[in-house]
């Protein structure tokens, strides 16, 4: 940013014993922003990953049961008319379907879980940006406070600068007064010599 430039060229004309920390400081913010872009991409994309999956999994797993159901639904219509036996047979077989069905019940479920705790990490990221944006704006206030205490350091040596030149005026008048007062004192002298 143009601010930060224009800090550092002052520093480097003013302070350049500061240069080295400013610079360091603003090493240590670029490459903890660049780091923190680069964790909040590598969770969007593993969060993206995630849910795809999910909605695969979801997708095979009820036209899994839509098939099963559909098929023994045919099966049943076609040994209606077998013998008692048979149709014992087709009830134990259809209690296991309904078994089969109930863990496929408790799979989408589990799935459903997965895919909350999916959402609350993506929460936590929402949240970690919110941290960054906090983080960025207390760097700003940093970076403002830096600035104005360097324009405070200016304007203290400024004023140290010109109470010398001020001081260093008066004594040159005090040193001039005196060598004009010890000049007049001298003539008198040499008049009261002469006079002698």
């Amino acid at each position: 940013p143009r601010e930060i430039r224009e800090l550092w060229a002052r520093l480097r004309k003013e302070r350049p014993e500061l240069l080295p920390n400013f610079e360091e400081f603003l090493l240590r913010v670029s490459s903890y922003i660049r780091e923190m872009n680069h964790e909040k991409e590598s969770m969007e994309q593993a969060l993206k990953r995630k849910e795809n999956d999910h909605d695969r999994e979801v997708r095979c797993l009820y036209e899994e049961m839509e098939q099963q159901l559909k098929a023994e639904r045919e099966r049943l219509i076609c040994q209606e008319a077998g013998r008692q036996d048979r149709s014992n047979l087709l009830q134990r077989e259809l209690r296991s379907k309904e078994q089969e069905l109930e863990k496929i019940l408790y799979h989408q479920k589990k799935l459903e879980h997965q895919l909350q705790a999916q959402h609350s990490e993506q929460l936590e990221t929402r949240m970690q940006n919110e941290r960054l944006r906090l983080l960025n704006e207390n760097l700003l206030e940093e970076l403002e406070k830096s600035k104005w205490e360097l324009e405070a350091l200016k304007g203290q040596l400024q004023k140290l600068q010109k109470e010398a030149q001020l001081e260093q005026e008066q004594k040159e008048r005090d040193v001039f007064r005196v060598s004009k007062n010890m000049q007049k004192e001298k003539q008198s002298l040499l008049r009261q010599l002469e006079l002698l």
